[in-house]
């Protein structure tokens, strides 16, 4: 797949996880349980968490995807373990931080500050 940033768009969060996995916003906050979406799910979670923010908790990320905190913390320390495992999950990972980064989002989980 190719990707296009344009100047001066912003893409959120969940846009970009939706773009790189190939799944909707939708199915990203629908009780979906596949394997594609729970990854793209899992992805989303572990690149919303920082630990040096505290302003984005694991309750704050999780309720996000209407998720709770518990699902959130599974995501973050799921996709920590399989990062090294699987290359295309972290190619993946590492496209969503650069669409992120790129768009010049002040805002970690599709919020602007």
């Amino acid at each position: 797949m190719n990707y296009w940033i344009l100047p001066g768009v912003k893409i959120t969060l969940i846009g970009a996880i939706c773009q790189a996995f190939g799944v909707t916003e939708k199915q990203l906050k629908g009780k979906a349980k596949g394997r594609y979406i729970a990854s793209a799910r899992h992805a989303y979670f572990y690149v919303a968490y920082d630990p040096l923010n505290p302003k984005f908790s694991y309750k704050k990320i999780g309720s996000s995807l209407n998720r709770n905190d518990c699902t959130a913390l599974y995501g973050v320390r799921k996709t920590a373990d399989l990062l090294p495992i699987y290359k295309d999950l972290k190619h993946k990972v590492d496209l969503v931080k650069a669409m992120v980064n790129a768009s010049r989002i002040s805002g970690i989980v599709g919020t602007e500050r």
